[in-house]
């Protein structure tokens, strides 16, 4: 029974995070690649109604798994940690909910890594925006966020420490909300 428990809560913390995300997506940009389409013509160029050639048809499928690379990993370490840190904050009473939270500190530690340099790869497009100052909020808390799922991992294999760790997934869920809202006000404005 624990575990259905938790793998239910797993795959809602999974899946919630996805779910508003695509609800909150605006509609694909036209496409600029001249091989992609005709000349004068788009990508989004369809004549009647998409429902009858398919939305498949308007995805622009040479850039949409590398384009805002960092939009799409940035959900591993929120959705990850978020998971590892609601376990934590109910692991003192269950504590069968603790191994688990240490193997999703771990992989979303790991994410954050990937998060970081994606980031960085997509901060040039903010340099002349009026977001410039949102993405270096937004910056600084991503490396926060970081630095702290990393020292969550050190601190659950601490045996002296693990009595913290509740405290320490409240703190983490409200750095990853806070990371996660920044993010969201400037992939989505």
């Amino acid at each position: 029974m624990k575990r259905a428990i938790l793998a239910a809560a797993v795959l809602v913390a999974l899946a919630v995070p996805a779910a508003v995300a695509r609800q909150a997506q605006p509609s694909p940009a036209p496409s600029d690649d001249a091989e992609a389409a005709p000349a004068g013509e788009s990508s989004m160029d369809v004549d009647g109604d998409l429902s009858e050639q398919g939305a498949w048809a308007a995805i622009p499928w040479r850039t949409a798994f590398t384009h805002n690379l960092h939009n799409k990993i940035v959900h591993f370490p929120l959705a990850l940690g978020l998971a590892a840190a609601f376990m934590l904050v109910v692991a003192p009473r269950w504590p069968a909910y603790a191994p688990a939270a240490r193997v999703l500190l771990i992989v979303g530690a790991l994410a954050s890594v990937a998060a970081f340099f994606s980031g960085k790869a997509q901060e040039d497009q903010f340099d002349d925006s009026p977001f410039h100052a949102v993405v270096e909020v937004h910056q600084k808390f991503g490396i926060a966020t970081a630095i702290t799922l990393w020292a969550g991992v050190a601190l659950a294999f601490w045996g002296r420490a693990r009595r913290f760790l509740p405290v320490y997934g409240v703190l983490l869920i409200l750095l990853l909300a806070a990371t996660g809202f920044l993010g969201g006000v400037l992939s989505h404005s």
